[in-house]
């Protein structure tokens, strides 16, 4: 078969019986034995018309487009198997999912669960299968079974006439394990390693927050395991125990213990499991942790060959213990790639249990993905909002989502009741914190991304928390999976999945309080920055920025849209402070920020109005609006006094512009007005002055072609350069020396370009001047007769510009290639490269 199949299909999956076993025996053997195996299938599935789409371990899955084909392909099978390997073979029809010429789904997992309770030599099929092929006589009706999915029973048919064991099905194992009314999505990585864990260690617990899915995926597991467990595995379900005493008759209960003469009931259990083999799950233990605590250990101890595996918010803290934290559902990185992502797929089943018309086209796909983004691919926000499917669509849905606790409600019947809504889900979780606990919480729904200890420190001490009991609470919270840490170098951050930092601001009693601590707290921090930015560690300093970045967005945000008058100055301290990255890093926006604040301007000092006006006359320039960029910049000029970083990144864009329309007189006028001043007001000890004036005076007579000037400059530039030793500094102060010599010394030209590109790869990569060097690098690697590296060059710059995001730098990056390769003398050979 060339090409998959779609529609409604039949599946037909194999595995040989006892392979493990047979591999540690004889591994030469069994590798022989597998080669005749292979060709076998290969040629029964190709001679019935079908295609074997994967190999399974030591088994195959194939598709066929006729249900009678795939039968016949397993008998044939079988026939040619039997003096060579015991095979086991199960088949289900149904509707096939395929995602990148691969199947997945509900119909897909049906048929390897079919299979999984079959016998070396037997071929079973489902019921939807058998429906098909009813003229066959060697059909054999085995009765409803259940199927490690924990969904509907299945009624199972054997084809042909062999006589086997009872099937591997729920019906024969010792369990309690309970019915599913829906399909078992994703995690297939984390099932197979749980279920792992479970076989190697006495006690595992998954934890995480509510919804997150913990109790399905300990079912799941409890289900794949149950084969491993001669005397079964036994469900507790503990939410609806109040106290230890109702803790432990659920317990009893679900294991079917009596109490025993002058034994306490606990003591009954301990008793009762001491000599079994087997797997008891013990769901929903945060509201009795203690108590959960204490029974946890007395099993363990009197009962060693049993296994427990727990869902928790948090764990036990038994020594020996595997705590698994249990995370959201995969995401999609694009709504191309949502068909793939457990999230989607999610939401796709659900609702078509609602709406069975549903089905992702290019719109409702984009919103699915953005659906599932901000519900944090938590499970049961994802069904709740799934269920709304039939009657809404889901870009309504997404427009709703700001209201989500009201508009994600409801559920099935039978649900433990706080999985009914989805604030009920977090309300439970939020009800066995403590008071401290529920109060840094609060406080905490104020960060929109990650933070670190200092700023919950301060922003909760805003609050009347004093410090100790913030660090504790942190703690507390992550043990408890309300928020998530994760180490950041020697830093740990923390972070609140999306909707429960919804759940915390509804609960804040003085959300706009917070929201002022938080914005001071990281103007202070801009403060820092931007003075640690000036130094030999400007690199930590930038590593630093870069993940605070939220925040300080969501700071600059609020004081200039939401905040009173009083507190608009915030916004346009954080502007000032960080003027000198919407330069050197215009993908970080910074520029964008200050654009919010004009409207805002009257609330302002002259310094905060003269960075705001540079950073939007720096936005203006790197979107290629060069008047509106000078008119910005003549304004910041205005109100700034000379040698500011203000002031010289307007003249900067205001004497590129006056080039761009040839008024050069302009340009040189301002700098020798600027050069009296300079002279006149900056002494030898201002080093950062000195290098703002150097640096724009050397930047602009290389420009203008001023050869004399430009020498001078570039000297004097590079001496305070190497003396401040602020690497993205030196690399810039080089990058204008290499542009400077690029004609009259290649050599010496390429030199310097090569350091400063050395620099910023190691020390500041996102540097926008870094594309300048890559593209100076290009012009002399082809003068010299390098085409790899000239070509290797220009492709950087372009990549490197538009990571930057600055536009009329790609735009002359890309010209720039064309021109390199063009004049290169094997073109071919440099395109490839």
């Amino acid at each position: 078969m060339e090409s998959p199949l779609a529609g409604t299909v039949t599946f037909l999956f194999s595995d040989i019986e006892g392979s493990t076993r047979r591999w540690q025996d004889e591994p030469e053997a069994m590798r022989a034995l597998l080669i005749e195996h292979d060709a076998i299938w290969r040629d029964v599935i190709d001679k019935r018309h079908g295609w074997l789409f994967k190999h399974t371990g030591d088994g195959v899955a194939a598709v066929f487009a006729s249900a009678s084909d795939a039968v016949a392909a397993a008998v044939d099978a079988q026939v040619r198997m039997a003096e060579v390997l015991p095979v086991r073979v199960g088949l289900h029809t149904g509707e096939a999912e395929l995602r990148d010429g691969d199947y997945f789904g509900s119909t897909l997992n049906r048929c390897a669960r079919l299979m999984g309770i079959a016998h070396g030599g037997q071929v079973v099929v489902s019921e939807s299968t058998a429906s098909l092929v009813r003229e066959r006589d060697d059909l054999r009706d085995l009765g409803e079974h259940r199927l490690r999915d924990l969904s509907r029973a299945e009624r199972v048919w054997q084809v042909g006439n062999g006589e086997f064991a009872a099937l591997r099905s729920l019906n024969a194992a010792s369990t309690n394990l309970p019915l599913q009314l829906s399909s078992f999505v994703g995690r297939a990585s984390e099932m197979a390693e749980v279920a792992t864990a479970v076989r190697d260690e006495r006690l595992v617990t998954l934890t995480g927050v509510g919804g997150v899915g913990k109790t399905r995926l300990a079912l799941q597991v409890a289900a794949e395991v149950l084969p491993d467990f001669a005397d079964g595995v036994w469900v507790a379900e503990l939410a609806a125990a109040s106290n230890g005493d109702e803790m432990v008759q659920v317990v009893a209960l679900a294991l079917g213990v009596v109490p025993r003469a002058q034994m306490t009931l606990k003591e009954s259990i301990v008793d009762f499991l001491r000599a079994r083999n087997a797997l008891v799950v013990l769901d929903n233990c945060e509201h009795l942790l203690d108590a959960a605590t204490e029974l946890v250990a007395d099993i363990l101890w009197g009962a060693p060959k049993v296994r427990i595996l727990a869902t928790s918010r948090e764990g036990f803290g038994i020594r020996g213990e595997r705590v698994w934290p249990l995370r959201s559902l995969a995401l999609p990185a694009s709504a191309e790639s949502a068909a793939a992502s457990d999230a989607v797929v999610l939401f796709v089943e659900r609702a078509r249990a609602v709406a069975p018309d549903f089905g992702l086209d290019e719109k409702s796909s984009l919103s699915v993905v953005e659906l599932c983004r901000r519900l944090d691919g938590i499970p049961l926000a994802i069904e709740l909002a799934a269920a709304r499917v039939a009657t809404m669509s889901p870009t309504e849905i997404v427009a709703h989502l700001d209201e989500r606790f009201r508009l994600l409600t409801g559920g099935r019947r039978g649900r433990v009741e706080r999985h009914q809504t989805l604030r009920a889900a977090i309300e439970w979780s939020y009800s066995l914190l403590d008071e401290t606990e529920r109060a840094v919480f609060d406080c905490l729904g104020v960060f929109p991304s990650s933070f670190d200890e200092a700023a919950a420190v301060d922003v909760c001490g805003s609050d009347g928390i004093e410090r100790w009991d913030v660090i504790d609470a942190l703690g507390g919270l992550v043990a408890k999976s309300m928020i998530g840490a994760e180490r950041d170098g020697e830093l740990t951050r923390y972070q609140l999945l999306e909707t429960l930092r919804h759940f915390a601001r509804d609960h804040a009693d003085d959300l706009e309080g917070l929201r002022r601590a938080h914005a001071n707290y990281y103007a202070a921090f801009a403060g820092q920055a931007g003075d640690g930015l000036a130094t030999r560690d400007e690199r930590v300093w930038r590593r630093r920025l870069g993940v605070e970045l939220d925040n300080l967005r969501a700071a600059v945000g609020w004081a200039f849209d939401a905040a009173g008058v009083d507190d608009v100055p915030i916004g346009g301290t954080i502007i000032d402070r960080l003027l000198p990255e919407a330069v050197h890093q215009p993908s970080w926006g910074i520029d964008a920020w200050a654009v919010l604040g004009l409207a805002r301007l009257e609330h302002l000092g002259a310094l905060e109005r003269a960075s705001l006006h540079a950073a939007a006359s720096t936005a203006a320039w790197n979107a290629g609006d060069m008047e509106q960029a000078e008119a910005f910049g003549r304004l910041a000029m205005t109100d700034a006094p000379p040698f500011t970083v203000s002031y010289m990144t307007a003249l900067c864009w205001v004497s590129l512009s006056e080039i761009a329309r040839s008024d050069g007189a302009a340009v040189m006028a301002n700098l020798a007005d600027l050069r009296q001043l300079f002279v006149a007001e900056v002494g030898p000890q201002d080093a950062i002055a000195r290098w703002v004036f150097h640096g724009l005076y050397s930047f602009i007579a290389v420009l203008m072609g001023d050869h004399d000037t430009a020498d001078t400059e570039v000297r004097n530039l590079l001496a305070v350069s190497r003396q401040l030793a602020v690497p993205t500094l030196l690399a810039s102060a080089l990058t204008t020396q290499g542009h400077y010599l690029c004609n009259d010394n290649p050599d010496e030209a390429l030199a310097a370009v090569e350091e400063a590109i050395a620099i910023y790869t190691a020390e500041a990569g996102g540097d926008v001047q870094y594309g300048g060097a890559l593209m100076d690098a290009a012009v002399l690697r082809a003068a010299a007769g390098d085409v790899a590296g000239a070509a290797g060059a220009a492709r950087a710059a372009i990549h490197q510009t538009a990571r930057a995001g600055n536009r009329p730098h790609t735009a002359d990056a890309v010209a720039l290639a064309v021109v390199v390769l063009a004049d290169l003398t094997d073109r071919f050979d440099a395109a490839a490269t």
